[in-house]
């Protein structure tokens, strides 16, 4: 299959995408079928971003930057931030989450703390993300209701956030995705284009493409996703409708907050440098694979991409159903987001298109760089 790309630069300044390393990289992910379309989004310090869509999303239709992919895990960026902001309101990593789990009809461990739900160590595996969809929203009180919580540390697809939403509601007394809305995403200025509300779906519904799945042999939109019902599934979470540039732009702040500077609509300095607390490498048994959280974020991310220049300090967060990924490499103040619509369940394509792009991230930063910090 030949590869047909059609790119586009965003209107900000975007560096020219032909003949770099990330057309080449489109090209390899389009031409091997594991996704009809791509975004990308990369950062390096203050030079210039490189913003490019690739491919075509419902039959002839051109990918463009601006369009919407459910990304799913990718909205667990959001976790973090909605912790510090109960930090700065007062509250502390030691307070328990029991009575949000009550009100939820949830069972925890007993003086489970937002700390230990931050960094994924309350045992939270249950339910997972193909289970909780498969129930509809008036019965998800029967399900938390069944779950309990493992002995082990353990990824949390929806627990963990759910008990978080519930803490943000009862501190601020708005609904969660509300909340986030006019409080962090807004001032970030990415309220269009990092969409957790249904409230908001309907301003940006025309934007939004479905994943596909099938890859590599037989590409299947999976227009379900397309459905009232499905897109008022988004939530702080479980899932967001993301482009590339609205990833990178939360995590572009955070890591700017990491580094001591304040950010409109992010926590303060201090609230994210309390949070980082640390899971240790364990077993992870909802991933599949050896797991490491610090500040709510996934650390060591080779374990998850496979072997690559990125330093260890380095941070981010992975997409489940789709293969997406958002990378922050502080070594090279390097922020890098790719969002694909292609649902990889082969573990070895989705690592080979992982490592592949994060290499051609490090590479562009050390060019741009010298090799030396920017």
């Amino acid at each position: 299959m030949t590869a047909v790309r059609t790119p586009h630069l965003h209107g900000e300044g975007s560096v020219p995408a032909s003949g770099t390393v990330f057309d080449e990289f489109a090209d390899w992910v389009l031409s091997n079928r594991f996704a009809t379309a791509t975004q990308i989004h990369v950062q390096v310090a203050d030079h210039r971003p490189v913003d490019l869509a690739s491919g075509h999303s419902l039959g002839a239709e051109p990918c463009r930057i601006d369009d919407l992919i459910p990304t799913y895990c990718m909205s667990k960026p959001l976790l973090p931030i909605m912790v510090g902001h109960l930090l700065d309101s007062g509250m502390s990593l030691d307070d328990t989450v029991d009575a949000a789990a009550a009100a939820l009809g949830m069972d925890v461990k007993p003086r489970t703390t937002i700390g230990e739900v931050l960094v994924h160590r309350a045992g939270l595996a249950h339910p997972r993300a193909a289970v909780w969809r498969m129930y509809p929203e008036s019965q998800r009180h029967v399900l938390l209701a069944t779950v309990a919580p493992v002995p082990t540390n353990a990824y949390s697809e929806i627990a963990g956030g759910l008990l978080i939403e519930a803490l943000i509601e009862e501190r601020f007394g708005v609904p969660a995705a509300e909340w986030l809305t006019t409080k962090v995403l807004e001032p970030l200025g990415v309220e269009s284009s990092f969409v957790v509300d249904p409230a908001g779906v309907a301003a940006v519904r025309h934007r939004v493409r479905p994943s596909v799945g099938g890859l590599p042999a037989r590409p299947l939109p999976l227009l379900s996703e397309l459905l009232p019902g499905q897109l008022a599934e988004i939530r702080p979470a479980f899932s967001a409708l993301a482009e590339a540039r609205g990833v990178g732009r939360i995590l572009a702040g955070m890591f700017s907050v990491q580094s001591g500077h304040t950010v409109a609509g992010l926590p303060s300095p201090a609230s994210v440098a309390e949070m980082a607390l640390d899971s240790g490498r364990y077993d992870d048994e909802v991933l599949g694979r050896p797991t490491r959280f610090v500040g709510g974020f996934l650390t060591d991310l080779n374990d998850h991409i496979g072997p690559t220049p990125l330093h260890l300090s380095s941070f981010g967060v992975l997409g489940g159903m789709n293969n997406a990924l958002g990378v922050v490499d502080p070594s090279r103040e390097l922020v890098a987001v790719l969002v694909t619509n292609g649902v990889i369940v082969d573990d070895a394509s989705m690592f080979e298109t992982r490592r592949r792009f994060v290499e051609a991230s490090c590479r562009w930063a050390d060019d741009l760089c010298g090799g030396s910090t920017c």
